[in-house]
């Protein structure tokens, strides 16, 4: 991000829609589904915002349609 080869948009929008899904889910049942901290901080979730989401070849170069690819990305 420092050096500006991958942008900061598709990082965050990702992380942002992991966020979102599974606090919705754990709203729904918080005894079933675990919180939004957990989905972020274990897994593989902090390597695909990081390292496939932002990967050049099939990521878009606006900022609006990284935002929703991100996003996207994120809640699947």
């Amino acid at each position: 991000m420092l050096r500006g080869i991958i942008r900061w948009e598709i990082s965050i929008a990702f992380i942002a829609g992991v966020f979102i899904s599974a606090m919705l889910f754990n709203m729904a049942d918080p005894t079933r589904y675990a919180s939004p901290v957990i989905h972020l901080l274990t897994g593989y979730t902090l390597i695909g915002a990081f390292f496939l989401a932002t990967e050049s070849s099939s990521s878009p170069v606006n900022f609006i349609p990284m935002l929703i690819y991100g996003a996207l990305g994120g809640v699947m």
